[in-house]
């Protein structure tokens, strides 16, 4: 019992430790959720938010870039505005690298530089690492094309080490391709090949021939000037690589570099045979413009060795070719060749006709030229205005923004009063409703407590036996061991014995099961009816459809009223009695115990004061005891007692329903 009592106050302190922990917590989200609105008054935000945009219009303006860049530009202006109107900052960033793209395509190099940063310094802004690299690699192409090398080198550098931090081999590789083009540039082939070789090695760690072949393109021209012979293994290194990858324009372009490389170390037959099949290759894809090269190229090395007949065939056909395909360049440097050889061939009037036509290919050319000029200044102008306007949008809306920040800033002033007395409020509700959840917790404790004694008083009342059974049941084995009855005494006590044991199991818990129940009243029967065998005979019956073991009932609720039958109404009986208990299924369970006894009014007369007083004391017992379980469990628990006829022995009948416990 003490240590029962031990446990439930441990129980019972753990609970309400767990209580007060859900009252804290309550309490601070309480205040949170109450001030979040006012903590969001405080902080404005410091960036722009990143926005999904529609790059519809950027798309077009990609796609018209190359072809007609003044189209691709109004596309950019649309965007722009758009993205202005929208305050998106990074559809801001991409329109302003497009701008630089275009730009770069009209060779407009300082402007694209400054497009190009202004992209930069929005997407460093927005911590948009992809769009950052991109604007490196973009920066150091510009500075490159504008012929500043050193600004060049640094920008691709700042790219590759982007691309390392994250640890992505593609942009590894582009970014240090680039900065091996800006060594060669600068006449530091070494570091080229050092960059080269390293990007080589990781296009073989993954297997990507085309990548193979692109880095071996450049390490071809890094080693021509002074490796020639390494240059030249490394072309046929590549022409296996286009074969095997079925690359037909990587398989020209080694074949140009070839070319190009016995053209240096002096081996004019070779590059003639190397042009030649270049030609052949050509051909077969119809690339008429790239044949016209190629003859021009081959008519060239023939002059060098004073072919000039051989020269003048090529010649011929270069220029038909070109004149098939618009290439003015190509047809006109034919033609000077052409009036060359013919000159040197001794045919003055043909010489003649071939350089009147070279003059007129150049006059074309320039014409060309001059209206690509005008063209591009037109664009360029177009594009200063447009840009100025978008300067001017950009400007308002950095003002429309400063303005907004000072509205603001003056409402935050004036609702510094109102929040103060929010908190003022709030406080006062926390406060209140901490009293109030106090409050509670007082009323909630009391009645644990409550419940702690009740189910204190109701675990005493259960684990209690009748003591004269008990103090009788011993003298009856006593009595065994005087007549030397030692077999009836050692199964009179092997019976108790167990019967106190399993009362004692029981009396652990609040609930038992039925069998188990039972089990207990059949041994308290059975040593009874041991005892008093000539004053009465028993049954003891069970209902079959009852579920012994999933019907749950409080321990020791039956026994009593059987204890009653046998000591108060069947011992007294001068003939010999009857008991029967029996267990009913119905709607609930029902326990009928009844005898035929001498009844409860004869009983009465019979005892003495203390017998009186006991047994209405072990009644009270009983009748507390199916109170406290109502109580706790919420249960319906009913004892109705009556007696079974008018007679002066009428008998006692103790009818027990029992709502199942869940």
């Amino acid at each position: 019992m003490i240590k029962f009592t031990l446990e439930f106050h441990v129980t019972i302190e753990r609970k309400f430790k767990h209580v007060k922990k859900i009252t804290i917590y309550s309490c601070i989200m309480f205040f949170l959720f109450s001030n979040s609105q006012l903590m969001s008054q405080r902080k404005w935000s410091s960036y722009d938010r990143q926005k999904v945009h529609d790059t519809t219009l950027l798309d077009s303006a990609t796609f018209y870039l190359k072809s007609d860049p003044a189209k691709a530009f109004d596309f950019v202006v649309k965007a722009m505005d758009k993205a202005i109107k929208e305050k998106d900052r990074s559809a801001q960033g991409d329109c302003y690298t497009v701008i630089g793209d275009i730009n770069l395509e009209v060779e407009q190099f300082d402007l694209a530089i400054d497009n190009y940063n202004k992209a930069l310094k929005i997407f460093m802004a927005l911590e948009q690492e992809d769009k950052i690299f991109q604007l490196e690699a973009l920066l150091g192409k510009a500075y490159e094309a504008n012929n500043d090398l050193e600004k060049s080198e640094t920008y691709y550098k700042a790219s590759a080490n982007t691309a390392i931090k994250k640890a992505d081999n593609k942009k590894i590789r582009s970014s240090k391709r680039n900065l091996a083009k800006v060594y060669q540039k600068k006449g530091e082939s070494s570091k080229a090949i050092q960059e080269l070789e390293e990007v080589k090695q990781l296009d073989i760690s993954e297997g990507d021939l085309r990548e193979q072949l692109r880095t071996n393109q450049q390490l071809i021209n890094a080693y021509a000037a002074n490796h020639p012979q390494k240059a030249l293994d490394l072309t046929t290194e590549n022409e296996l690589l286009a074969n095997t990858s079925k690359d037909t324009l990587a398989l020209l372009n080694t074949l140009q570099d070839r070319a190009n490389i016995y053209g240096n170390i002096g081996r004019a037959d070779d590059k003639i045979n190397t042009l030649q099949q270049s030609i052949d290759v050509r051909r077969m894809q119809n690339d008429l413009a790239g044949q016209s090269e190629d003859q021009l190229a081959i008519s060239e090395e023939l002059m060098a060795q004073n072919k000039v007949n051989d020269a003048i065939n090529y010649l011929e056909q270069s220029i038909e070719l070109s004149e098939r395909t618009g290439k003015i360049d190509t047809r006109k440097k034919a033609l000077k060749t052409l009036s060359t050889a013919y000159d040197e061939s001794g045919n003055i009037n043909q010489a003649y006709i071939a350089y009147k036509a070279y003059i007129e290919a150049s006059e074309k050319s320039a014409a060309a030229r001059e209206k690509q000029i005008l063209a591009n200044l037109e664009l360029m102008q177009s594009m200063t205005s447009r840009l100025q306007r978008i300067d001017m949008l950009e400007n308002q809306q950095l003002l429309n923004d400063k303005t907004i920040e000072l509205l603001r800033q003056e409402s935050e002033i004036n609702e510094k009063s109102m929040r103060q007395q929010r908190l003022i409020i709030t406080s006062l509700m926390i406060g209140i409703f901490i009293l109030v959840f106090a409050t509670y917790l007082v009323y909630r404790s009391s009645q644990q407590k409550r419940l702690a004694n009740q189910l204190l008083a109701l675990r005493s009342l259960r684990s209690q036996m009748n003591p004269h059974f008990i103090f009788n049941a011993l003298n009856s084995v006593n009595n065994y061991i005087s007549k030397s009855d030692e077999r009836s005494a050692n199964k009179y006590l092997t019976d108790f014995s167990k019967l106190m044991r399993a009362v004692m199991e029981n009396s652990k818990h609040d609930f038992v099961s039925l069998a188990s129940e039972i089990q207990i009243l059949e041994l308290y029967l059975r040593l009874e009816h041991h005892r008093f065998k000539d004053k009465f005979n028993y049954s003891f019956t069970v209902d079959p459809e009852i579920d012994q073991e999933n019907i749950q009932i409080p321990p020791m609720l039956v026994q009593p009223y059987i204890e009653n039958a046998v000591w108060h109404g069947l011992r007294y009986k001068e003939a010999k009695g009857y008991l029967k208990v029996s267990f009913k299924n119905g709607d609930h369970l029902k326990v009928i115990i009844e005898d035929n006894g001498i009844g409860r009014r004869k009983s009465i007369k019979l005892k003495t004061k203390n017998q009186q007083s006991a047994n209405s004391t072990g009644l009270k017992n009983i009748n507390n005891r199916l109170g406290i379980i109502n109580q706790i469990h919420k249960t319906n628990l009913q004892v109705a007692i009556e007696d079974v006829n008018d007679s002066e022995e009428p008998g006692t009948r103790v009818t027990i329903d029992i709502i199942q416990h869940r």
